[in-house]
């Protein structure tokens, strides 16, 4: 396996493990693990998506935006 596939996969994994951090459902016990993978770039990129991907789901300015881009991708009958 080439280190390029090995650093993918870790990263991968970090991601996940920001992601269960973020939902709240993390063990109590590797919350400082996963603190120190999201001090990386890659870490604190998936953190800044995660917590936009947040926002955007609380938000009923988007949600409401989400509902009318949907309508508009929707064919009307002629």
């Amino acid at each position: 396996m080439g280190q390029a596939h090995k650093q993918s996969v870790h990263e991968v994994e970090a991601a996940e493990q920001i992601s269960v951090l973020m939902d709240g459902e993390l063990a109590p016990h590797e919350v400082n693990a996963v603190l120190d993978l999201a001090k990386s770039e890659a870490g604190m990129a998936s953190w800044a998506s995660y917590q936009l991907i947040g926002d955007a789901l609380r938000s009923e300015e988007l949600t409401h935006a989400g509902s009318n881009i949907t309508c508009a991708a929707v064919p009307r009958p002629r």
